[in-house]
């Protein structure tokens, strides 16, 4: 499935959605078919925000 996933072949089921949240670190975040957040989806997204190695714009 993950490579289907990958390759644009595969389909998640569409359920729950993204939110505007009030953090500073985490301005949007992902809730499940209830309303809670998804904790796994919200740390990588942090994570990926903190570890941020895009070339400052001086350089490009």
């Amino acid at each position: 499935m993950h490579r289907d996933l990958m390759d644009g072949r595969g389909r998640l089921p569409s359920i729950g959605a993204a939110v505007k949240g009030e953090r500073t670190s985490l301005p949007w975040f992902v809730v499940d078919a209830v309303g809670r957040e998804v904790e796994p989806v919200s740390r990588y997204l942090r994570d990926l925000a903190l570890g941020d190695d895009s070339a400052p714009l001086h350089r490009l």
